[in-house]
């Protein structure tokens, strides 16, 4: 993490071509591309052809490191976070696609990032309606955030979530429901028919609905979902996500590709689980029907306002995992 920092703050002192070269090892390679880089010295004897590829001086990039990890073995890692470029000529060519379920029109386009904006009309037929924006990268990776709209209807109630501590005593907690939350979702890394489907259930009062984690063939895949509080939690609660590997119990083994994340204000906090010092912890649940699901959680260090979990890994192992519902303990 330190040394991607440093790499980005260099990129804003001497350049991208500069900083790139030297934090570019020996062996150094790239993957993407028309003509990816084959080691060091090839990168430095394109820097010096002037006919070459070259980044733009004026452009400035900038990017923020928020996790990440490395394999079990030692020889693979990786970090993920959030990038901008800015400059002349500059556009961020994200793409968003706005869509309903209430069949407004006005909710049911593309929006660029020229500044455009969407209003909705809402409607007057008593139901739960759905809006969500879908934005995408020409770089790779997509994001999902949903809100739902309650129209004569009494919005969700917070639940217990039913987790046992070691001891089988129960544990309080709450749900995260509609009513005081939203939710979004994203990806990256190379993967095939990956999917994040039904987000909003992590939300629903009902705990048997589940938004669905798909990751059938990636490599550096990574899926997540994200659900943001209104208001802040204290450091020392217990938090994460109900989920369950279809067909099985979840393992610690199986933990190593999962973690949980907290958020304040969109910032991470803490990450637990994957490759992190922190450590993951397995709850049973009692009012949960599945028997395979568990309760993912660590003990805060933090104040947060926002919970995510992610299912990366090197190799995907987890073809699929449900989640049920976001919880914070109780005080």
């Amino acid at each position: 993490m330190a040394a991607d920092r440093a790499f980005a703050r260099m990129s804003l002192e001497k350049g991208y071509d500069q900083s790139y070269i030297a934090n570019l090892a020996t062996d150094g390679q790239t993957f993407t591309g028309a003509a990816p880089i084959k080691n060091k010295a090839d990168a430095v004897a394109r820097l010096a052809d002037p006919k070459a590829h070259h980044a733009d001086p004026r452009v400035k990039s900038t990017w923020v490191p928020d996790t990440g990890g490395v394999s079990a073995d030692g020889t693979l890692g990786w970090t993920e976070g959030h990038s901008s470029h800015t400059g002349p000529g500059i556009s961020s060519n994200t793409s968003c696609v706005a869509t309903n379920t209430a069949k407004d029109s006005n909710w049911n386009k593309v929006v660029t990032d020229a500044g455009n904006s969407l209003s909705l009309t809402a409607p007057t037929t008593p139901n739960v309606y759905s809006y969500s924006l879908t934005c995408s990268v020409p770089t790779g990776g997509a994001s999902t955030a949903s809100a739902s709209l309650y129209v004569g209807l009494p919005a969700p109630i917070a639940t217990d979530c039913g987790a046992l501590k070691a001891d089988k005593t129960p544990l309080p907690t709450l749900s995260l429901t509609d009513a005081n939350a939203s939710v979004a979702t994203g990806s990256g890394g190379l993967c095939v028919f990956c999917s994040i489907s039904q987000p909003q259930n992590v939300l629903n009062q009902d705990p048997t609905n589940f938004a669905v984690l798909n990751t059938p063939v990636g490599l550096f895949a990574n899926e997540s979902v994200t659900v943001t509080n209104n208001t802040k939690f204290t450091a020392g609660h217990t938090a994460g996500f109900i989920a369950s590997q279809p067909g099985e119990l979840l393992t610690l083994a199986l933990l190593k590709q999962l973690s949980v994340t907290t958020l304040l204000h969109g910032a991470v906090q803490e990450t637990a689980g994957g490759t992190q010092s922190l450590p993951l912890h397995l709850d049973l649940l009692t009012l949960l029907s599945n028997p395979n699901a568990s309760f993912v959680s660590f003990q805060t260090n933090k104040d947060f306002d926002g919970l995510r979990l992610t299912d990366s890994s090197l190799l995907s192992a987890l073809e699929q995992v449900n989640v049920y519902q976001a919880c914070v303990s109780t005080p």
